[in-house]
C-alpha cells in the first residue's frame, strides 16, 4: 500500500512539473520588455507588436472586445500570409485599422468633368521605343499603393526590363498632357507564376515604382473572395482601336455578372458549350453598346462601397466585337488574388489591406 502511495505521489509531482513547464511556454499577454529591434520594426513599418490572436488575417489589430481565439497557435500561423514577427515568437507587428484602410483610398471627385480627377489613381503605362528616347502607350493601370501599380500581365509580358517602362499619372489625354502630369520610373515587374497565356488565367502583374507618389490617394482593394454580383460598377480605360489613335480616358458603367450566369451566356457564343469561367476571372457587362474594348486592357473595374471605390477587376479580355447584348467581358478577379498581391508586396516591405 505504501509503495502504491509513493508511486502515485511521484506521478502527481511529475505531471505537475510538466504542467508548469507547459504553462511557462504559453505566450504572455505582453512583451517582457522593450526591445530595440521591436522599436525599429514598429517605427519603420508603422505597426505595433501584439500577441498573435490580436492580429487578423489582413495584418490589422483586432479590438480586444472582438477577440475570439478559435485556433491553436500552430494552426493559426499556418493560415496567415507572411507577417513581420517581433522578438517574442508569439507576437506580430500589426497595423491599427485607421492605417491604410478606409479613410483615404478610393475617394473620388465625381463632381469634376475630368475622368482623371474623378479617378486619380488610374494611370497609363508606357514603353520606351527602340533606339529613340520617347515612349508609346502600353497599358492601363492603377495605383494601389504610393509605390505600386496594378495591371494585366498580358500587357507587360514581353517587357524585358522595368527600365523600359514609364508610368504616367494625372493625365486625361496622352498626346496632350498637362504640366501637372507625373512621370514615374519602374524599378521592378512582378508577374504571376500561374499566368497562362492561352486563356489569360491569373492575368495580373505589379509594377514597383522607384519612388512613392504622395499626391494621389490609391484605389481601395477588396477583401479575399469579396463578392459584388449584381452591383453596377465602373470601368475606366484608355480607349482606342489602334496605336495611332488618341488615347483618352473613358469610363463606362457595367453590371457585375454572377459567374454561373456568365458561363451560360458565353457558352452561347463562339467560345462553345464547354467554356468555363476560371476562378481568376469575374464577368461584367452584357449590355448593348456598353463595354470595355481595345486599349482598355490593364485598367480598373471598380465598385462603390460607402463612398469609396474598390477595384474588383482588371480589364483582361472579351470577344472581338465589343458591346454585344448578353455577352459579358472578363476581368481579372482581384478579390481572388488579393493574398498573392499581399504576399508579393510584403516581399518588397510594402503592406496593404482590403477595404471594409
Amino acid at each position: 500500500m505504501v509503495l502504491i502511495f509513493l508511486f502515485l505521489a511521484l506521478l502527481f509531482n511529475s505531471a505537475a512539473a510538466q504542467l508548469r513547464q507547459f504553462s511557462n511556454n504559453l505566450p504572455s499577454a505582453k512583451l517582457e520588455e522593450d526591445n530595440l529591434d521591436d522599436t525599429i520594426t514598429q517605427v519603420f513599418n508603422k505597426c505595433k507588436c501584439v500577441i498573435f490572436y490580436l492580429c487578423d488575417e489582413e495584418n490589422f489589430i483586432i479590438p480586444q472586445d472582438r477577440v475570439q481565439i478559435t485556433q491553436t497557435t500552430s494552426n493559426y500561423s499556418l493560415k496567415r500570409v507572411r507577417r513581420l514577427r517581433c522578438s517574442n515568437e508569439f507576437y506580430y507587428c500589426c497595423k491599427a485599422k485607421t492605417q491604410e484602410r478606409g479613410e483615404k483610398c478610393g475617394k473620388s471627385n465625381l463632381a469634376s468633368l475630368r475622368i482623371s480627377d474623378q479617378f486619380p489613381w488610374v494611370v497609363a503605362i508606357t514603353e520606351k521605343k527602340r533606339y529613340v528616347n520617347n515612349f508609346s502607350f502600353k497599358s492601363g493601370g492603377t495605383l494601389i499603393h504610393p509605390r505600386v501599380v496594378l495591371t494585366a500581365q498580358h500587357n507587360v509580358l514581353s517587357v524585358s526590363s522595368p527600365n523600359l517602362l514609364q508610368v504616367v499619372a494625372k493625365g486625361e489625354t496622352l498626346n496632350k498632357l498637362p504640366a501637372t502630369s507625373l512621370y514615374l520610373n519602374v524599378s521592378k515587374i512582378i508577374k504571376h507564376e500561374g499566368y497562362y497565356s492561352g486563356a489569360l488565367y491569373n492575368d495580373i502583374a505589379l509594377l514597383i515604382l522607384e519612388s512613392a507618389v504622395t499626391s494621389i490617394n490609391p484605389v481601395c482593394l477588396p477583401n479575399l473572395n469579396q463578392k459584388f454580383d449584381g452591383q453596377s460598377c465602373i470601368a475606366v480605360g484608355w480607349s482606342g482601336t489602334n496605336r495611332q489613335q488618341i488615347k483618352r480616358l473613358k469610363k463606362v458603367e457595367l453590371p457585375i455578372v454572377e459567374s454561373n450566369k456568365c458561363e451560360k451566356l458565353l457558352r452561347n457564343t463562339t467560345l462553345g458549350h464547354s467554356f468555363q469561367v476560371h476562378p481568376s476571372f469575374i464577368c461584367a457587362g452584357g449590355e448593348e453598346g456598353q463595354d470595355t474594348c481595345r486599349g482598355d486592357g490593364g485598367g480598373p473595374l471598380m465598385c462603390r462601397l460607402n463612398n469609396h471605390f474598390i477595384q474588383v477587376g482588371i480589364v483582361s479580355w472579351g470577344l472581338p466585337i465589343c458591346g454585344q447584348k448578353d455577352v459579358p467581358s472578363l476581368y481579372t478577379n482581384v478579390a481572388s488574388l488579393i493574398n498573392w498581391i499581399r504576399q508579393k508586396l510584403e516581399g518588397e516591405n510594402i503592406y496593404i489591406s482590403g477595404y471594409s
